[in-house]
């Protein structure tokens, strides 16, 4: 095989098994911060004024609550209250924080 044929081959081989090799899974922080920004496409579905208070089926969330939603749906659990209290309404996940 010619050199420059060779080359080419190679090149098509390495950008096809690059394409083929699995992403590196994100970590969870991230997938929270990704679901945190699908809750607030954009300014419409953001409620500035953040009483910390988060209600069910807001049609406008806080960052706190969005970051909270986005947190109970990746970890499948929900907060203690709906209201954060110095730290009650983050149960277990409130320690070493």
């Amino acid at each position: 095989m010619k050199p420059l044929k060779r080359f080419v081959a190679t090149v098509i081989l390495l950008v096809w098994l690059m394409s083929a090799a699995e992403a590196p899974a994100e970590s969870p922080n991230t997938q929270i911060l990704n679901r945190a920004a699908k809750l607030l496409p954009d300014e419409s579905h953001w409620n500035r004024a953040d009483t910390r208070e988060c209600p069910p089926h807001a049609s406008k969330l806080s960052l706190y609550c969005a970051l909270r939603q986005a947190t109970e749906d990746r970890d499948g659990r929900v907060f203690a209250s709906n209201h954060c209290d110095g730290g009650s309404a983050l149960g277990d996940r409130g320690e070493g924080w």
